[in-house]
């Protein structure tokens, strides 16, 4: 089999992710919100003063966008090591979608259901109240902490996430001001400054944050993931792009990441090393159906209608209530031809959405 050469016009205008909770990242076309971002990336920093480990969880970006299709390849297809930038897919060898089921991996990205391995007690207790919303407890537990030591910083960082979470980000600020009077090498609450300063607007204030953290802690994947979601709300795709190699440098097996670079290397107009990455993803968590999806789309878009049905039906296996990849499903049995079958998936999407 030969390389199929790609257009890349329909990459021009890149979709933008719009819907981010504390356990994934979900995407719906055309829309944008930032405080969502910053509670995501809040989500990653629940580690205490000096950093923490990574752990578990199976955060995974797809994306939609304006797509023209080329007529449809039958030849089977393969990422290849050297052929990324190059403009073309390369279909030299065949790969199949992993059909068996895994457990979740752990040892994802941080989340709020995720404890690092060096957490105190107090915060683990913390971190309970925050899984139940108790935000009210946690300012509770945290103001008799700092009554008995107000030197405490854990407790001033932890309030600080719950007040946050009240949108009262002076507050918070206030907190995380005073945690770094009293220790100005505490990692966590730089890091959790640079949410609420992002919330707030303060970009440039919250991205100097990060790069302090990063100094302090250069072993911490989530900072430079993080980074990378802030440039990326902000449309700076080379440097988002520039902080999810970091990351992945950092944490070379965490799926999360290479799916979060495949949508950025998609968005550039670079559909080879967006399949690369996807596929990296897929090899190490075979259950994300976020990759599944990524992968699916590119293909599709690129004209290769029934690879891309075969990923795009994996994730639908494995999230039957996956919109997005019902619809560029229907949209692939479309181009064959099959309107029967792209009428189905069009109204499956249709439900799923409205569910």
């Amino acid at each position: 089999m030969g390389q199929h050469t790609l257009t890349t016009h329909w990459l021009q205008s890149p979709a933008t992710i719009s819907r981010i909770t504390t356990q994934r990242l979900s995407v719906r076309r055309g829309k944008s919100l930032v405080s969502s971002a910053a509670l995501f990336v809040s989500s990653l920093f629940l580690a205490g003063c000096g950093g923490g480990d990574p752990s578990s969880s199976n955060e995974a970006v797809a994306t939609s966008g304006p797509t023209e299709m080329q007529p449809s390849h039958s030849a089977s297809y393969e990422t290849a090591n050297n052929t990324a930038n190059s403009g073309t897919v390369d279909t030299t060898t065949s790969y199949a979608p992993t059909a068996k089921m895994v457990p979740p991996r752990q040892n994802g990205p941080s989340s709020a259901s995720a404890a690092p391995a060096n957490e105190s007690a107090f915060a683990a207790q913390l971190r309970g109240l925050l899984e139940q919303g108790d935000l009210p407890s946690i300012i509770n537990e945290t103001n008799a902490a700092l009554e008995r030591d107000p030197q405490n910083t854990e407790a001033l960082v932890w309030r600080a996430k719950a007040y946050m979470r009240q949108s009262l980000g002076f507050k918070a600020i206030e907190d995380l001001d005073a945690a770094l009077g009293i220790d100005a090498n505490c990692v966590d609450a730089y890091k959790e400054r640079s949410v609420v300063r992002y919330a707030m607007g303060l970009r440039d204030e919250a991205l100097a944050d990060l790069s302090h953290a990063a100094q302090l802690d250069p072993n911490d994947a989530t900072i430079p993931f993080a980074t990378a979601k802030f440039y990326w709300d902000a449309a700076d795709l080379p440097n988002a792009t520039q902080q999810l190699a970091r990351a992945i440098e950092i944490s070379p097996n965490e799926g999360t990441y290479y799916t979060a670079r495949a949508v950025l290397y998609w968005e550039q107009g670079d559909a080879q090393a967006a399949v690369n990455d996807a596929t990296r993803a897929i090899e190490l968590v075979p259950d994300d159906g976020e990759a599944y999806v990524v992968r699916g789309r590119v293909l599709v878009d690129s004209g290769y209608y029934e690879q891309g049905i075969a990923d795009l039906t994996k994730a639908i296996e494995i999230d039957p209530k996956q919109a997005d990849a019902l619809e560029k499903r229907g949209h692939a049995y479309f181009m064959l031809g099959d309107r029967e079958k792209a009428d189905a998936d069009r109204l499956a999407a249709n439900r799923a959405r409205r569910r």
